[in-house]
């Protein structure tokens, strides 16, 4: 998980996205980039942080909730300026999100 704690975001070990598609990219291999926040069922909580069911009394998780929304932009803004050089208009190998 890249924010077990609200507002505190780990990139390091298995976590590191970058180095990831770094990887990639030296391998001639494009990268398609699921940034969430809700990733699939096989993960416990579907990817979710498990802090997100206790803040500001959130009433719904991927729906129209002001909380839920304003969360998820907090993430999207991290995630797109981490990787953002690496889109492939940019030079990288991610060719979608």
């Amino acid at each position: 998980q890249h924010e077990p704690v609200q507002g505190q975001y780990s990139w390091e070990g298995d976590g590191d996205l970058i180095r990831f598609i770094e990887l990639a990219a030296q391998h001639d291999l494009y990268v398609v980039v699921r940034i969430g926040p809700y990733i699939c069922g096989e993960y416990y909580f579907g990817g979710l942080p498990l802090w997100l069911r206790h803040v500001d009394n959130i009433d719904c998780f991927r729906c129209i909730d002001p909380v839920w929304q304003r969360e998820v932009q907090k993430w999207m803004s991290v995630v797109f300026g981490k990787i953002q050089p690496q889109l492939y208009p940019n030079g990288g190998p991610i060719i979608m999100l």
